[in-house]
């Protein structure tokens, strides 16, 4: 609890009792998510900076893109991204002994990004005289404590004098979005991000975007020049929560997938993954006696662009193979990543043109006769019955990360 004031009959209201309660009320949603999210504490002069995005939960009826990118296709020719509403978190600025225990405990500060879909749009635009390749750096800058517009005020002096004055009585934290752009060159280095300045001014990065020439202003940009680095928020293990999300090799500049799969000039390379593909659902059903045809399993989630992985048992177990004719049997947990051959797929992103996710849940004999999939225009999870299965009671788990905005 913070310290509370309990004023009573005739008590005099001072500047500092305002400033506490105001105070108190203005810092309470950092306090709170200092708590669920315990970022790591000032080190080395390191201030610690992370992104919450604002992926919705559930499947949305308008859009597929659910995830959490913070930058994506603005999906216009014109050589724009649109930068997606999102909280930038700033740690605690300084040692124990300069902000005391209390304050290295919750002392974090906050801004929201958010705006019109205008607003959030960033051009990129590349010189058309130039033959070379360019990356451009999307950022966004925090300003801590920022006065608001003047507003008029009645003041009285030490004289006793009343007056109208404008005055900023209201401060705020902003978030800025900017770009910073590159040196052109046949192989082009990513730009730096702009400095810090302590206490006041600090920069996050969210996104490199590629420019192949010959980029125009009636260009759209590409998903897959897009190389999402804004630092993603996880719950803080003391919560008790569980998290999921790709190994950071995946997409840091000193981790193994920039180290043995870079990046080039024609786009993402297969390694990487993108540090806004955090989170993931789990899902479980009951498979008994359906009939011949294509049945809805899951619709409360948007199942496209992810990867999943499935267990299956039955009641009568999982056989090494199914390959007794006329029984009907649940192959084994899904090993491998054939794609395209009807095998069972432990790992696949699920595309939106038609190259749907499946796994053989159930078979008769050597046939498949159950065939979970991914409808790649709704994104709903579905199960395929082609031929009759005999009334075996059969489990399905099924795990799947969050969301890919940017897979393709």
């Amino acid at each position: 609890m913070e310290k509370r004031l309990v004023p009573f009959s005739g008590f005099g209201l001072q500047t500092q009792d305002l400033a506490s309660i105001s105070d108190n009320a203005a810092r309470a949603d950092d306090r709170i998510l200092a708590e669920l999210l315990r970022p790591e504490a000032f080190v080395g002069g390191t201030v610690a900076k992370v992104v919450l995005p604002s992926a919705r939960s559930g499947r949305s009826t308008t859009s597929y893109i659910t995830g959490s990118a913070v930058v994506i296709p603005s999906g216009a020719g014109d050589a724009s991204t649109h930068v997606r509403p999102f909280r930038a978190i700033v740690g605690v600025p300084g040692l124990i002994t300069s902000v005391g225990s209390l304050g290295a405990w919750r002392d974090i500060r906050s801004a929201i990004h958010h705006g019109t879909i205008a607003e959030a749009n960033v051009s990129l635009v590349q010189h058309a005289a130039t033959s070379n390749n360019r990356w451009d750096l999307i950022w966004a800058r925090v300003d801590l404590d920022v006065d608001l517009d003047p507003t008029p005020r009645f003041v009285k002096s030490g004289a006793g004098v009343v007056s109208s004055q404008n005055v900023t009585p209201y401060k705020t934290n902003t978030v800025t979005i900017g770009v910073t752009q590159g040196a052109h060159a046949g192989s082009p280095t990513r730009p730096a991000l702009p400095a810090d300045v302590a206490d006041t001014t600090y920069y996050f990065p969210l996104a490199f975007v590629l420019l192949q020439h010959p980029h125009t202003l009636t260009d759209p940009i590409e998903p897959e020049m897009i190389y999402e680095v804004a630092p993603t928020a996880y719950l803080g293990e003391a919560t008790g929560a569980r998290t999921l999300a790709p190994a950071n090799g995946c997409y840091t500049s000193t981790g193994y997938a920039e180290e043995t799969d870079p990046w080039s000039t024609s786009g993402r390379p297969e390694s990487h993954l993108p540090p806004s593909m955090v989170g993931g659902v789990s899902r479980f059903f009951r498979v008994h006696q359906l009939a011949i045809g294509t049945h809805l399993i899951d619709d409360s989630i948007d199942w496209r662009r992810r990867f999943v992985k499935w267990h299956a048992q039955s009641s009568t177990g999982i056989p090494a193979a199914p390959t007794t004719a006329g029984s009907s049997q649940l192959q084994k947990q899904g090993i491998d990543n054939s794609v395209g051959s009807g095998d069972q797929e432990i790992l696949r992103l699920v595309a939106t043109d038609g190259d749907a996710w499946r796994a053989n849940i159930l078979a008769t004999g050597s046939a498949a006769v159950g065939t979970l999939q991914v409808n790649a225009t709704t994104g709903a999870l579905e199960l395929v019955v082609t031929g009759d299965v005999i009334p075996t009671i059969c489990w399905v788990w099924l795990e799947a990360s969050g969301q890919w905005d940017n897979a393709e």
